[in-house]
Formats: C-alpha cells, sequence, structure tokens
C-alpha cells in the first residue's frame, strides 16, 4: 500500500530529475528516497523513471501519475480542510481579488455580504491575476474575481462586469484633439502603466506587438492614483480601464477604436461549485445589477 506522503516524494523526483537533489530537498536518504520510488512502480506496475549519467529521466507513466498524484493531493487537502472546519461549526469563504478587481466591485460589496451572512466567516485579499488562478487550482480560494476568461475545465466562471480601456492624456498632449485614437498611434509614446502584478499589462504588450510595436513603457506602478499623477506629470500618457464618466482634473480620457475590454469573472473550482455559487449567489446580484466593468481583449488584425 502506499500512501499519499510518498506521492510528494514521487513529485519531487519528478520536478528534479534526480533522485539525490529530491532526498536533498525531502532531508531523507537517497537509499530510502529510491525504494520508496521502486515500491511505487511494484504497485503500479510500471516504470515511472530510466536511470541516467544525469539522473533520472520520467517515462510517459510518470507523466501521467504525475499530474493525477497532484490533483490527489490536493483533493485530499482540500478534504481535510472541510472536515477541520467542519469541526469548527464554521463555514468559510475565501475570496481572492485579482489585482484592480476592486475599481470595479465595490469593497462594500463584500463587506455587505459577509455581513448578511454571519454564519459564514468570509475573508478576502488581492493577489495578481495568476495567484488568484493558482489559489483556486489549489483550493487556496472557494471563489476568485479574476480579469479574463480563463481555459481550463476544473473552473465554473460567471462574467460580472465589462468595461473600456481607455487611453489618458495631459493637457497640451498632441492627442488631445483626437476623439479616438488607435493603438498605433501609440507606438512613439511614452507609457504609464499598472505593473505586471495586473492581467492588464500582458495584454497590452501583446496587443501592440500584434500592431507591429513595442511599447515604450516609461513607467509602472500599482496605484490607480499614482498613474493617473505620472500622466499629470508629464511623464507619458497612461493606460486604464475607465472605471469613472469623469476623467481625473487635468487629464483628457480618450477612447479606443479598437474594441478593447476590461472583463471580470466570478469563478470558483467546478467540484466546489454547488458550495461556492451558493455561497456567492448574492454578491453576483449585486455585482451583476452594475452598468459597467472591466478585461483587455486582445483582438488580432
Amino acid at each position: 500500500m502506499v500512501n499519499l506522503k510518498d506521492f510528494l516524494y514521487f513529485q519531487k523526483v519528478y520536478e528534479t530529475h534526480s533522485i539525490h537533489r529530491a532526498a536533498e530537498h525531502l532531508f531523507i536518504s537517497s537509499q530510502g528516497l529510491g525504494k520508496i520510488i521502486k515500491n511505487l512502480e511494484q504497485e503500479y506496475n510500471t516504470t515511472f523513471f530510466i536511470r541516467s549519467k544525469n539522473g533520472v529521466l520520467p517515462t510517459e507513466s510518470a507523466k501521467v501519475f504525475y499530474e493525477w498524484s497532484k490533483e490527489l493531493v490536493l483533493q485530499d487537502t482540500h478534504m481535510r480542510n472541510e472536515i477541520k472546519h467542519l469541526s469548527n461549526k464554521v463555514k468559510r469563504l475565501r475570496i481572492g481579488c485579482a489585482n484592480g478587481v476592486l475599481r470595479a466591485v465595490p469593497l462594500n460589496t463584500i463587506l455587505g455580504f459577509a455581513s448578511s451572512n454571519s454564519d459564514i466567516n468570509v475573508e478576502w485579499s488581492e493577489y495578481s491575476n495568476e495567484d488568484v488562478i493558482n489559489k483556486l487550482l489549489n483550493y487556496e480560494l472557494e471563489y476568485g474575481l479574476i480579469v479574463g476568461l480563463y481555459d481550463n475545465s476544473n473552473f465554473e466562471q460567471i462574467k460580472l462586469y465589462q468595461c473600456n480601456l481607455t487611453l489618458y492624456v495631459y493637457e497640451g498632449h498632441h492627442l488631445c484633439e483626437k476623439e479616438k485614437v488607435s493603438l498605433k498611434m501609440l507606438r512613439n509614446e511614452n507609457i504609464i502603466i499598472m505593473n505586471e502584478q495586473f492581467h492588464m499589462y500582458n495584454d497590452f504588450i501583446n496587443a501592440c506587438k500584434i500592431n507591429g510595436f513595442t511599447p515604450n513603457i516609461k513607467a509602472k506602478t500599482m496605484d490607480g492614483g499614482t498613474l493617473f499623477h505620472l500622466c499629470k506629470q508629464k511623464i507619458g500618457v497612461a493606460i486604464s480601464p475607465k472605471f469613472e464618466e469623469e476623467p481625473p482634473k487635468g487629464l483628457k480620457a480618450i477612447a479606443f477604436e479598437e474594441p478593447y475590454y476590461w472583463d471580470i469573472y466570478g469563478t470558483c473550482r467546478t467540484d466546489t461549485k454547488d458550495e461556492a455559487i451558493e455561497k456567492i449567489s448574492q454578491l453576483e446580484r449585486v455585482v451583476a445589477e452594475r452598468e459597467e466593468t472591466p478585461r483587455l481583449e486582445v483582438i488580432e488584425k
């Protein structure tokens, strides 16, 4: 018989391509780890690794076993957490918000949901878009507000908002006279944009490359207020979803000719969707009632 701890040992060998290096990470002997791998191979009647001078090479069986063992370990972790919380008689809803989405989904919406569901311990925090996705996959969150549709069969997603991506320019800038701009007009402009922690950063870079150029990123920030402040200081033009109808004083908001959008999706795992969707149904209804919200949709020409 094998246990899930053996799966973790296998995964480390698979990832390091070395029994010796894996054993060092796991603080066990190479001989002991080698025996665990041999027992797994006997249990599943297959060969997982081909020994070589440079370590071990995974077989096709190892690749299949690696993916399934990761999922089984995650399922076990989720089950243990659920049992623990049942024993504590406290329901828990952990919400992960991709950086920036709280500009569209007000914090008081989440707090209001928590106060009206006193039997649920609601926790929330901001992460990068990719971190929210990974935490959902690893059962570290029950629900996420992420930017963009994520193609994964483990996810159930509901589109909550869509809003336009907008160019902001300072007074006196040569684009001020424009009512609309094309992405190609930004070829020689200094760009101010939210940094790599935000989904729109990479989307904007990719959209520019599709249009034949690499943008000149002059400044990156994690704060919308700083973004507009730098624009007012004439550091460059700013790219941001249009959260407010009126632009900040001293700036002009210009729409793009291309259909660029920022979409927010309510997201949970399909294997926990009954529980998660039941808990957040009220939150989703409140969010969906709003008229606008945010994804940067890259449309190839």
